[in-house]
């Protein structure tokens, strides 16, 4: 790869779609129907085929989802279509600057069910107080003709809603709707409609707003009884808990792969999806989004009303991310003075939430969702956890690619020892994005709840969930916990406890005491039942004195709360100071933004980094998400150190996952960590050591290269003045902010895990051998250096427990021995005479250099170095032989032969 200099990217449009469009700015989640050149008729008809498009994407969803076709609960998308002429789209029809909106309703509903029509007015009577009150009153006045168009979709089992046409075409505002035999199903339905109604002509240009405002909204008010009076509480819960939102896991679903502008990608809009799967992330985005805001509804009942307006005022901001992040913080603002949400500002929880990432930012994304299994259990069963994870790939317009993929999931017990819970879940296959396992963790801590820790890794991905096993349902246990979770960084030592005491405002309830860092319990008091802020008191227990760890708040929904306490500690992180020039550094912990351009406030920002599946570095945004464990390489044009929040957990192993290859990695702990204390995982195989790992100890075959290799950035350039190159150079340590090279030689992949603690290096291998440093120094102050040696176990070909191979180079000064390959460390087998080539590349032509030939160890007769560009050659003697050269090139040769080689 050549160095690396400022280059202009372009993102690209997203793409233009036949009836069904990705939208402009102004609002993202919309179909737009072009009617230009079509009567009124023909625009009826394109509006039906993409709201039926639309329909066709979402049955498989419908299909996936095993949960909900257990609850037999309907699920409803209602959606907005937008018609357009000449690329504009076409003004709301029939609005009024003042006054309410009024509704006229379709009598022929009343052919399918008698009374339908006078029940969907009935509703809209009965919850407009609510819905003004709430989302705040519509912004344009005027009618909306709600229409029968139950011909639209024909299986009753799946009707999955309406959607609201601005202007029809004609001019008149319609909302047109299936019917729907679920009652609560059609009322929410009709509510959601409605309040896309509300919204004014330039609405938010993003989905995290867009569809999550109106679902908090539908969801808060439909659980008022006076909104909706007469129907059935248990399926309304049904039906949101379908589409709306995601009940009691919201903390253990906030990961980093929700972000984006739109929760349905482009292309994914009219590609057809593969039954059996979730078709991507989009209805966990739907879902968490609702749940998201309902969160700051929790806190503040009037939040949505009062941004609605504010957002009305100002429509200029539609498209601006970080201008709607402050107008919802002002807003907050307006209630309190120094608004908190869960005891957090305001403007830092924001950041905190994957959702708000509103960018789009390229690159493989994975996300895993940890459900427990509370019925039908029996015999063993102790912690059943279904875990499934979706796998995509984000490309810069924005369109997502459903990937197939293996993942060997992980599971650790509370001491980080490997887990095998069953064959059946030592594999996750990954098809069209979508795969899982259900695990069964047995019971294995007498009885009692316990932490398991589990990655999934896929690729250069890797996340992390916890789960208390035993604490959420065993079969002896007829009501499921209501409150679980587990902790996290927080150890105890012999004679200690672990306890949770969670309260709601003044009332506390009975203390959970932590079992295996897990916990979980009961809770039916009724100030537990609803939307509540619930306070987490963690306190270590010695000798009956309790003292208090740790506080966390969680604002829970209307079921229970799953939370696990230390997952999520937040910090201030840094690149450990960068300066001016090219460098290698990575994150220790994980950040709470995935583009480098939030850090560094340039977009694009130069950083690259080594694909081992393409064989070739990518310039950032291909990159893709930045996340703990990965090393990059970034370019500043001056010294720098920015610092930006990110996620630790201390005193916790930390998984960080390889591809075959070369593997561009960081350390994701805030410590140094030697190599003694990585662990090593190869698919369903128990963790060995990290020297095992390279067959520098064992006699196991390596699934590591031996070398791992640091960066150091070599000299100024003559041009630019900074850094261009540098040199790599093994290491025994991994340090914290720094990327690595580390090459992985199994054609599955690999895991290490990084322990945290106190450790040295396992050191080099203790076979005895006859080794010579080869260095080059620099009169720049540069140094580079390479190893040649003879072992008795050495073979002629590569040995991976002896010999290494250089990572990708970048360019500047490096010594390597070329043999087949350019190769850092280069071991034959012990004869008389032997000759290695010795090239030395990245020089300055002209330049002063000394190059350095140091006995490590054994003895020798006589060494002679040809410097092969003007055939002078030196025969030397002695430990140590220095020999000063000018360079006459950018690259040089030299042989070496080692002559009478001894142990």
């Amino acid at each position: 790869m050549k160095p690396l200099h400022r280059t202009t990217f372009s993102f690209g449009s997203v793409l233009a779609l036949a009836f069904v469009g990705a939208s402009a700015f102004s609002q993202t989640a919309l179909l737009r129907v072009p009617l230009d050149g079509r009567s009124r008729d023909e625009g009826t008809e394109l509006a039906k085929l993409a709201y039926q498009r639309f329909y066709d994407r979402m049955v498989p969803v419908i299909a996936g989802d095993r949960a909900a076709r257990k609850r037999k609960a309907p699920y409803i998308f209602p959606t907005m279509v937008r018609t357009t002429r000449g690329g504009q789209d076409l003004p709301t029809g029939g609005r009024t600057r003042s006054g309410d909106l009024t509704l006229t309703i379709d009598p022929s509903f009343n052919n399918l069910s008698p009374g339908r029509a006078a029940f969907l007015a009935s509703i809209y009577t009965n919850a407009k107080a609510t819905m003004d009150a709430v989302f705040g009153p519509a912004a344009l006045g005027g009618n909306i003709v709600v229409t029968n168009y139950d011909d639209l979709i024909g299986d009753r089992q799946a009707l999955i809603g309406g959607f609201y046409l601005p202007n029809n075409g004609s001019g008149v505002r319609e909302i047109r709707m299936p019917f729907n035999p679920n009652p609560e199903a059609a009322a929410i339905n009709l509510i959601h409609c409605v309040l896309l109604a509300y919204l004014p002509e330039t609405a938010y240009g993003f989905d995290v707003y867009y569809e999550g405002l109106v679902r908090a909204a539908v969801a808060r008010i439909v659980r008022i009884p006076a909104a909706v009076p007469g129907l059935d509480a248990d399926q309304i819960e049904a039906v949101l808990e379908n589409t709306y939102d995601v009940g009691e896991f919201y903390q253990w679903k906030n990961q980093s792969a929700l972000g984006g502008r739109q929760f349905i990608a482009p292309n994914l809009l009219t590609a057809p999806l593969p039954s059996g799967t979730l078709g991507g992330l989009f209805l966990t985005r739907y879902k968490m989004s609702g749940s998201m805001w309902s969160k700051v509804l929790t806190e503040y009942p009037g939040f949505i009303a009062s941004f609605n307006a504010a957002m009305a005022a100002n429509p200029s901001i539609a498209g601006d991310a970080g201008a709607l992040e402050t107008l919802a913080a002002t807003t907050l603002a307006g209630f309190v003075a120094s608004p908190t949400i869960e005891q957090t500002p305001a403007a830092t929880w924001f950041q905190r939430q994957a959702l708000m990432e509103t960018r789009t930012v390229p690159g493989l994304k994975l996300h895993v969702e940890s459900v427990p299994i509370t019925s039908g259990l029996s015999g063993s069963d102790f912690g059943v956890f279904d875990f499934q994870a979706s796998y995509f790939e984000t490309l810069a317009n924005g369109n997502e690619i459903l990937l197939s993929g293996t993942s060997y999931p992980i599971f650790w017990d509370t001491g980080y020892n490997r887990i095998l819970p069953g064959a059946q879940s030592e594999r996750m296959d990954i098809a069209s994005s979508f795969g899982s396992v259900t695990p069964n963790f047995t019971n294995d801590n007498a009885g009692k709840p316990y932490r398991v820790a589990v990655d999934i890794p896929v690729a250069d991905r890797v996340v992390r969930q916890y789960v208390p096993a035993g604490a959420v349902a065993v079969p002896s246990q007829t009501t499921p916990s209501n409150l679980f979770g587990c902790v996290v960084g927080y150890p105890v030592s012999a004679g200690q406890q672990l306890v949770v005491k969670a309260s709601v405002g003044a009332t506390t309830f009975p203390e959970m005491l932590v079992e295996g860092f897990a916990f979980g319990a009961v809770i039916t008091a009724p100030e537990f039942v609803g939307a509540r802020q619930v306070r987490l008191d963690l306190y270590r227990r010695v000798a009956g004195v309790d003292t208090l760890l740790t506080t966390e708040y969680a604002n829970k929904g209307v079921l229970g709360l799953a939370y696990n306490i230390g997952e999520n500690l937040y910090a201030t992180g840094s690149f450990d100071g960068l300066s001016a020039g090219i460098q290698m550094t990575g994150f220790s912990g994980d950040p709470l933004r995935t583009s480098f351009a939030d850090y560094f406030g340039v977009d694009p920002f130069l950083a690259a980094r080594y694909s081992s599946a393409k064989a070739n570095f990518e310039l950032f945004p291909a990159t893709g998400a930045v996340k703990t464990g990965q090393g990059y390489f970034v370019r500043v044009p001056a010294d720098t150190n920015p610092t930006f929040p990110i996620r630790q957990a201390p005193g916790t192993a930390i998984a960080v996952t390889l591809r075959p290859g070369w593997n561009l990695i960081a350390n994701p702990l805030a410590e140094t960590v030697a190599f003694d204390r990585v662990e090593v995982v190869r698919a369903v195989d128990f963790p060995i050591s990290y020297g095992d790992a390279t067959g520098q100890t064992g006699a196991l075959t390596p699934i590591l290269g031996r070398d791992a290799f640091l960066f150091t950035p070599g000299a100024n350039d003559p041009v630019s003045g900074v850094p261009e190159g540098g040199t790599f150079t093994a290491t025994t340590t991994f340090l914290p902010k720094r990327g690595y090279f580390v090459r992985c030689l199994a054609q599955e992949g690999a895991t290490l895990l990084f322990r945290p603690g106190s450790g040295s290096s396992f050191g080099r291998a203790a076979v005895p051998q006859v080794a010579f440093e080869v260095g080059v120094d620099s009169t720049r102050r540069e140094r580079s250096s390479a190893y040649i040696g003879m072992d008795r176990a050495a073979t002629r070909g590569f040995d991976m427990r002896l010999d290494s191979s250089l990572p990708p180079g970048i360019g500047g000064l490096q010594v390597s021995i070329t043999n087949e390959s350019a190769r850092y460390r280069d071991i034959r087998p012990i004869r008389d005479r032997e000759v290695f080539n010795v090239k030395v590349s990245g020089l300055v032509n002209r330049g002063n250099y000394t190059f350095t030939l140091g006995q490590l160890s054994g003895r020798v007769q006589k060494i002679e170095v040809l410097n092969n560009a003007n055939r002078v050659r030196r025969v030397l003697t002695g430990p140590n032989h220095r020999l000063n050269f000018r360079a006459s090139s950018t690259t040089m040769e030299f042989t070496v032969t080692v002559i009478g080689g001894r142990v």
